[in-house]
């Protein structure tokens, strides 16, 4: 059984390929407690969010034949929590008309490493240590499957979310550090949908630190918000 808290149709949002008419199927369950979750109903599995490959399949095939969708879209929560990621996978990559686009938090290289071949493209979350909740320190692993995207020839989608919070020197720090030890070409910088909508100076302060940091490294350097919060009603 998959835990999949809605699968609905709707537009890419985040990212290079935002506008993008996609299809996306919400995981339920996540391990990390980011402060800045805008699905916190996803967190949690309950009962009800029990399905089987097959009737997943049978409601993307229904809203692929409405919408022909440029993506499948495998958000959360944690996608790579479902053990039976990689059989639902396989059937979905049966439709060549396509193409499967993974959103993930980087935590778990080796269940990313399982899926790998079965994707198309990788959105990577940076997350830093201080906004999560639990404390847990994923740097690492992202660092892990950023490489295996290279490795492997992946399209593949960096992403840092800025939040309101003040970030100090030992936060511009650790993400020079981070994203000199990546060698990007290019990264996404988000502002953190709530403090944009309340103004909260922080969020542009951080963004030009960030951007006067980083641009002497990284080529291309885009700020993009979290647009779905305005479109999402569009079918």
């Amino acid at each position: 059984m998959i835990n999949v808290r809605e699968i609905f149709f709707s537009y890419q949002a985040e990212g290079k390929y935002i506008g993008s008419p996609t299809v996306f199927i919400r995981f339920s369950g996540c391990n990390l407690r980011c402060i800045y979750c805008d699905t916190k109903s996803a967190i949690k599995v309950r009962k009800k969010d029990k399905t089987t490959i097959k009737e997943i399949i049978s409601k993307i095939q229904k809203l692929v034949d409405k919408y022909r969708p440029m993506f499948i879209s495998l958000t959360g929560g944690e996608p790579l929590l479902q053990r039976e990621l990689p059989e639902l996978l396989k059937e979905l990559t049966k439709n060549k008309t396509y193409k499967i686009y993974l959103e993930t938090n980087a935590s778990i290289p080796e269940r990313f490493k399982s899926v790998i071949n079965l994707v198309d493209v990788c959105a990577v979350n940076i997350k830093l240590p201080k906004d999560d909740r639990l404390g847990k320190n994923v740097i690492q692993n992202s660092l892990k499957v950023i490489s295996l995207c290279k490795k492997y020839h992946k399209d593949f989608i960096v992403k840092l979310v800025v939040t309101g919070n003040i970030y100090d020197k030992q936060d511009m720090d650790l993400i020079k550090k981070i994203t000199k030890m990546i060698k990007l070409n290019e990264i996404i910088l988000q502002p953190e949908t709530y403090s944009l909508k309340k103004g909260n100076k922080n969020v542009f302060i951080n963004i030009c630190n960030i951007f006067n940091v980083l641009y002497r490294f990284i080529p291309r350097i885009h700020i993009i918000p979290q647009l779905h919060k305005f479109i999402w009603r569009i079918k």
